[in-house]
């Protein structure tokens, strides 16, 4: 007779808020399912909550275990990327007394201290000044840091490095986002944002 509890399913919608600098809220919503993949029913009456922190590779800080509730809060945020700004993202995981469920991942945050003003960024020589820099995409077109840009033929503002956003011609709809880097506007009056953007005057389909 196998007496053994049904492992738990993943835990879902995992999010991650940042606080401030130097705190990080963690929620997400508990599985739902009483059986396992096997059929076998589920003891949440023992189940417990598992938080990690990658840290690059394969590799991974336990940094949250035995925790009752949906959620967390990371006071370290910034372990893996010191007193710089970066970015991280968490797993959760559930266990119960007899086996662990698979790892939900978070949305990435940003974390560590913002820039102040004046900020500025023009990946000259195709190296940013600043860091991180985050791309989105739904397939469709994606953002590159290139020597020049190409249709038109155009050099960056302040020598080879331009940001160039490849749109794939043969789908239709091209998205693409590029999330800078936390900037602190706090204390700063009309606030101001120029940038240069070169690009055809027409769009020819074919």
């Amino acid at each position: 007779i196998d007496l053994r509890a049904g492992c738990p399913q993943p835990v879902t919608n995992v999010k991650a808020v940042s606080l401030s600098p130097s705190q990080v809220l963690l929620t997400w919503n508990a599985p739902t399912a009483r059986v396992d993949e096997n059929g076998n029913e589920i003891d949440y009456t023992s189940l417990r909550y598992l938080v990690y922190r990658p840290l690059g590779g394969n590799e991974y800080d336990l940094i949250g275990r035995g925790l009752k509730e949906c959620q967390f809060i990371d006071n370290n945020p910034t372990a893996t990327c010191g007193d710089q700004q970066g970015v991280t993202s968490y797993y959760v995981a559930c266990v119960n007394g007899d086996d662990e469920s698979y790892a939900t991942l978070s949305n990435p945050v940003y974390v560590g201290p913002a820039y102040p003003l004046p900020f500025a960024e023009t990946w000259k020589d195709q190296i940013p000044v600043t860091s991180p820099w985050l791309s989105s995409s739904n397939g469709t077109a994606s953002w590159i840091i290139t020597s020049k840009g190409y249709v038109p033929l155009v050099d960056g503002q302040d020598g080879w490095g331009i940001l160039s956003l490849e749109v794939n011609r043969e789908l239709a709809g091209g998205q693409s986002a590029y999330w800078s880097p936390r900037i602190d506007l706090s204390g700063v009056k009309d606030a101001k944002l120029t940038f240069w953007m070169y690009g055809e005057n027409t769009y020819d389909p074919t």
